[in-house]
C-alpha cells in the first residue's frame, strides 16, 4: 500500500501537465484559425475620373408629330360620315362623302360643250381643206381662207377652255370624297350627316400614331443643363415597366402658367 502511495502523486502530476500541454496546443491552433479567418486581402487601383449621370424628372405629354386637320375644299352638304372619334384609319380610307348633285350637272354641261366644239372643229377643218384646194386653183380669195383658219383657231381655244372647266369640275367631285391622308386615329370629328359646310371648314382631326413626340416641361433654372442630343428615358402609367428611349431633338423656350 505504501509503495503505491509513494509513486501515485508523480503520476497524477504528470497527467495534469499533459492535460495542460494539450489545452495550450488547442488554444494556439484556435488562435491561428481565427487569424487566418480574419485576414483581409487589400488591393489597389489607379484613381480615375468619370462623368456620373444626373437624372432630371418631368411629367409631360405625348402628341403626334403629324396631326393634319382635314378641311372642306368645296361648299356642299355632308351626305355620309363613315368615321368617328377614336377610329383607326388607313391612308386613303374614305371618311365622309359630300353631295355632288350640282357638280354632276356642271360635269354634264362641260362634256356637252366639249362634244360641240369637237364637232365644230371637225367641220371647220373640212372647210379649211376645201378652201386651200380652191385657193391653189385661184378660185377662192385668200381672205376667205384666212377667215376659216382664224375660226378654226377659235374653236380649238374654246375646246381647251371646255376641257379645263371639265377638269375643274372633276377635281371638285374628287374633293367631295373626304380621304384620310395618313395612317392614324381620328382625334376629333367636327361634322355630322346633313351638315352644310363651307370651303375651309374643319371636318376631321387625325393624329399619326407612328410619329410621336414627347413634350417635357422643365423649370427655367435647368435651362443651362438641357441641350440637344441628351438621352431621355420615358415610361407611361398605362404601360408600367415598359421604357422607351429617345433623345432631345427640339428646345422651345416658353413661359408656362406654372
Amino acid at each position: 500500500m505504501r509503495s503505491r502511495s509513494k509513486y501515485f502523486p508523480p503520476l497524477f502530476v504528470t497527467l495534469l501537465l499533459l492535460g495542460a500541454c494539450g489545452e495550450k496546443k488547442e488554444v494556439a491552433e484556435t488562435s491561428q484559425i481565427k487569424s487566418e479567418v480574419s485576414a483581409v486581402l487589400i488591393g489597389k487601383a489607379n484613381v480615375v475620373t468619370k462623368d456620373l449621370p444626373v437624372w432630371l424628372e418631368s411629367v409631360g405629354r405625348v402628341r403626334s408629330k403629324v396631326a393634319p386637320t382635314l378641311a372642306a375644299e368645296i361648299d356642299a352638304r355632308i351626305v355620309t360620315v363613315t368615321a368617328d372619334t377614336g377610329d383607326s384609319v388607313e391612308q386613303g380610307q374614305s371618311l365622309a362623302v359630300m353631295d355632288t348633285t350640282a357638280l354632276d350637272l356642271e360635269q354634264r354641261a362641260s362634256e356637252a360643250d366639249i362634244q360641240r366644239f369637237e364637232a365644230q372643229i371637225a367641220n371647220e377643218r373640212q372647210r379649211v381643206k376645201r378652201y386651200q384646194s380652191l385657193a391653189k386653183k385661184e378660185l377662192l380669195s385668200k381672205t376667205q381662207l384666212d377667215d376659216s383658219l382664224a375660226q378654226l383657231d377659235v374653236y380649238l381655244a374654246e375646246l381647251e377652255g371646255a376641257r379645263a372647266r371639265l377638269a375643274i369640275v372633276m377635281d371638285k367631285v374628287a374633293k367631295a370624297q373626304i380621304i384620310a391622308p395618313v395612317l392614324g386615329e381620328i382625334q376629333e370629328r367636327f361634322i355630322s350627316t346633313g351638315d352644310f359646310v363651307k370651303r375651309g371648314a374643319p371636318l376631321f382631326a387625325i393624329a399619326e400614331s407612328n410619329h410621336l413626340q414627347a413634350w417635357l416641361p422643365f423649370p427655367e433654372t435647368l435651362a443651362a443643363r438641357i441641350r440637344h442630343g441628351l438621352k431621355v428615358v420615358m415610361e407611361s402609367p398605362v404601360a408600367p415597366g415598359v421604357q422607351v428611349e429617345g433623345e432631345i431633338t427640339e428646345l422651345q423656350p416658353a413661359i408656362g402658367t406654372g
